[in-house]
């Protein structure tokens, strides 16, 4: 063997070595998890549980990074830009993954292209509510009482593009609905609004919702899940309603840049699933008012992500929805 070859085989030999020692290594520094909302959200909280969960079985420190802005696509891009090596994470809601790309006409990004699912961690429906003073009791009334008034009914969202816009956007669909958008920069404003009587309807997450249900500042008309929820059984789902397949949910998940090593992808994949299945975390869930889900694969996951990103894209483009 010349001493050209040997030196090839010395090359290749002490790469595979150092590629070896990069996987055993792994992680060797501390992890980032990138949280695209503010500081003291339910999203943030639930981030921190996660992080000291995944950090201790991981045996290095995770840091919440919060990154919020442009409904979410601005931590999301820097997470999909940073090293594919496992050391920076995003935790995120569906949104700025399979919404806001197609509201979204200056993405620096494609999430579909350039994230990698670990897993999902939390899986909740949404409730459809409408204020008290108005006299409906069910989706069958909304339906009659919108078109005895065509044009006088009106519904809340967080802004165009959110969930709770599109969601709506597909009742209307579904249902044939007259009811002008009236967009907000948040839910807080949308729902004090909603609560002082000065729009009439709105969906949003039933964790979010529950408390003004139970004590009669909203009136609950349906759910949005399979099956009822457990915390509000007398509330029937979309579907018992009238409204034909629709379920959906409001989910978050993390995620690695694309590009990651699957080794590295399975060992957080571990991770996750020890956190989402702890003590503190069912703690959190319940005590928010929110559903426990079961482990998923990443797989499953993978597949949710792709049949929301088609669902949600369809409505977009019908009800041209543009959130930018």
């Amino acid at each position: 063997m010349n001493i050209l070859r040997k030196l090839g085989l010395f090359a290749l030999l002490w790469t595979l070595a150092q590629w070896a020692l990069a996987q055993a290594a792994y992680p060797h520094q501390p992890i980032t998890l990138v949280v695209p909302y503010p500081a003291g959200g339910a999203a943030d909280a639930m981030g921190r549980i996660i992080g000291r969960s995944m950090g201790t079985s991981l045996g290095q420190t995770v840091v919440i990074d919060n990154r919020p802005g442009a409904g979410g696509n601005i931590g999301t891009a820097y997470a999909a830009k940073s090293n594919a090596d496992g050391h920076t994470l995003l935790l995120a809601q569906l949104s700025p993954i399979v919404i806001n790309p197609h509201t979204y006409t200056k993405l620096t990004i494609d999430p579909m292209k350039d994230l990698t699912p670990v897993g999902v961690i939390s899986q909740n429906p949404m409730v459809l509510v409408v204020r008290p003073s108005l006299p409906v009791k069910t989706i069958a009334e909304l339906v009659a009482y919108s078109k005895a008034n065509p044009g006088k009914l009106n519904y809340a969202s967080s802004g165009s593009g959110s969930i709770n816009h599109v969601a709506m956007e597909l009742m209307k669909t579904s249902l044939g609905l007259d009811m002008a958008h009236i967009p907000y920069k948040g839910g807080a404003p949308a729902l004090q609004d909603l609560l002082g009587g000065r729009v009439d309807v709105m969906i949003d997450a039933v964790v979010q919702l529950m408390p003004m249900i139970k004590n009669g500042q909203l009136r609950a008309l349906a759910t949005t899940g399979p099956q009822r929820v457990e915390n509000a059984p007398d509330i029937p789902t979309a579907v018992e309603s009238g409204v034909p397949n629709y379920v959906l949910y409001g989910w978050m998940g993390v995620f690695a840049p694309a590009g990651t090593p699957p080794a590295v992808v399975k060992q957080l994949k571990s991770a996750l699933d020890t956190a989402i299945t702890s003590d503190a975390f069912k703690t959190f869930v319940l005590g928010s008012g929110a559903q426990l889900i079961k482990v998923q694969s990443t797989e499953t996951f993978a597949q949710l992500i792709t049949d929301d990103y088609a669902r949600w894209g369809k409505v977009v483009k019908a009800a041209d929805i543009k959130a930018d």
